[in-house]
């Protein structure tokens, strides 16, 4: 056989692709896929920084806005100063639109205050980060949570207005506003002014009462419990158990047509109390000075001016001046409290006080309070004051005055001891003693000649008596003859052979009779009860 000859092999390429790599390839698509879906999925992370951690755990609290979550906590750790804790959280992609520098933080846990118990819903669920979209802004990714959580968020319906307050008093973020002691909305805030000189305070009111707020409404604060002793007496305030536990802002409008609606963060007063809003509606204050050279103790500050039982104004200041040894009362006249004419003129006023001053009108210093002794400048009008006008010229017009009332008291009791001392009792007392010494002698005459007259007298009536005595005696003698005539009469009618004794006798025999027909009667009764309506029986 010969040899075969094989035929050196030729590799050739195929010009197709192997069904094998479309595994790997479908592999990578899937996982960019997935990939790409869990980067859409993932939110953005962002830091929140507080003061502590209490309760917050990595990989369990949540964030959460409406109990609705929107994040999670994923890491907690301590920051560089060691002054504030970070922790990092993830947030829903959705979510983190509304994220921004607007945004607020805060832990809700359980929390006991004086408005309220809230966060009870954690003591089972645990601590969770609530959250406060604001209004839309720039995205941003850190952020200082809250200590407190913020009694107002942008999601409320109302209108946000300032109040500037000489003191904070009692009031509180959360302390009720009242309208017509129905509450409206709360204080959402406070701080000190830039000037240090005032407070500043932040309400919210609700929607739609938020309309009840004008220009020209007043704000006064009714917080706790109000107790003043002047000269008007005892005045005592509290609107509510809650004002006095929490705190609280009552406010009004006045009646006015013209009054717009007020606008968002419009600034207004706080008075410190009701009496007070009534007292800024007397916008003219003139003042004058007054010089008292008596005691003023009593006296205070505030204290009111009054002309014919009217408030005209109050005291301002008191300084005593040593130079001319007097009291310096410097007080604030109020014209609108008499007249509501709001262009009463300096000039104008000074005319009319000069004229009533002229007239007898002078200042005195009264007792307004018997308990407490608070005086109060009383305008009074005396027909005998010597004759005074109205001090101008100095730095403030000059009303002339006169003693007060215990100063005028004080004079007429010195007067009146002083008559007492000069009035003479050792002479007089001289005189009484001889007067009664002759008083006493004479009546003893006088007794002597009456004991004389009234023996004579008695002894005038003994006789008459005597007389008299013999005719009582015959008409005994008489008296005892008739009697002896009526012993016989009688002893007649009861003879044992009268009439009467006869009578008598038969009458006691028919009595003894009937009782012993009425024994019977009883007996028979006793043993046969029927025999009222049967009869005897028979035997």
């Amino acid at each position: 056989m010969g040899k075969e000859t094989l035929d050196t092999p030729v590799k050739a390429r195929s010009k197709s692709i192997s069904a094998i790599w479309f595994v790997p390839l479908i592999a990578l698509i899937a996982a960019g896929w997935l990939g790409y879906r869990a980067w859409q999925q993932t939110g953005p992370t962002i830091e929140l920084h507080f003061s502590n951690a209490s309760g917050i755990v990595a990989g369990k609290t949540e964030i959460r806005f409406k109990d609705v979550k929107i994040g999670l906590v994923t890491d907690i750790k301590i920051d560089e100063a060691l002054y504030l804790v970070k922790v990092k959280a993830e947030i829903d992609p959705v979510a983190a639109s509304h994220i921004s520098s607007n945004s607020r933080f805060w832990v809700v846990q359980p929390r006991v205050t004086l408005s309220g118990i809230s966060g009870l819903n954690t003591l089972l669920s645990g601590v969770y980060i609530q959250v406060d979209p604001g209004d839309s802004g720039p995205f941003q990714n850190s952020f200082r949570g809250l200590d407190e959580p913020p009694s107002v968020i942008s999601t409320d319906k109302g209108t946000s207005y300032q109040l500037a307050a000489e003191t904070l008093g009692s009031l509180d973020i959360g302390s009720p506003v009242y309208y017509r002691q129905i509450q409206i909305g709360e204080v959402s805030g406070y701080n000190l002014a830039d000037d240090g000189e005032s407070v500043n305070v932040r309400i919210f009111i609700d929607a739609p009462h938020d309309q009840q707020v004008k220009s020209n409404s007043r704000f006064w604060n009714i917080s706790g419990f109000g107790m003043e002793l002047n000269a008007q007496g005892l005045k005592a305030n509290m609107t509510s158990l809650a004002s006095l536990i929490a705190g609280g802002i009552a406010f009004d409008t006045p009646d006015d047509p013209s009054a717009q609606s007020a606008v968002a963060d419009q600034q207004f007063n706080l008075f410190k109390d009701k009496q007070a809003v009534a007292e800024q509606v007397y916008t003219i204050k003139y003042p004058y000075l007054m010089n008292f050279t008596g005691s003023v103790r009593g006296l205070e500050i505030g204290a009111p001016v009054e002309y014919r039982g009217i408030k005209v104004g109050e005291v301002e200041q008191i300084r005593f001046v040593r130079q001319k040894d007097f009291i310096q009362v410097l007080v604030n006249l109020e014209p609108q409290r008499l007249s509501m004419d709001n262009s009463v003129t300096r000039e104008e006023l000074d005319g009319g006080l000069k004229r009533i001053i002229e007239e007898g009108m002078r200042a005195q210093l009264k007792t307004g309070n018997l308990i407490t002794g608070a005086l109060f400048i009383d305008l009074v009008s005396q027909e005998d004051a010597p004759d005074g006008t109205l001090i101008l010229g100095g730095s403030y017009p000059e009303i002339p005055t006169v003693e007060g009332q215990f100063e005028q008291l004080s004079r007429q009791l010195n007067v009146v001891i002083d008559k007492v001392n000069s009035f003479p009792l050792e002479s007089i007392g001289d005189q009484l003693v001889a007067t009664l010494s002759d008083v006493r002698t004479i009546a003893a005459e006088l007794k002597q000649q009456r004991l004389a007259a009234k023996v004579g007298s008695t002894l005038d009536n003994l006789e008459g008596a005597s007389g008299k005595l013999e005719g009582t005696l015959k008409a005994a003698n008489k008296a005892m003859a008739q009697a002896t005539e009526t012993l016989k009469s009688v002893d007649s009618t009861v003879a044992p052979d009268s009439e009467l004794r006869y009578q008598v006798l038969r009458l006691i025999d028919q009595l003894t009779k009937a009782s012993n027909a009425y024994r019977e009667l009883a007996e028979e009764l006793n043993r046969n009860p029927n025999a009222l309506l049967f009869g005897k029986e028979k035997r």
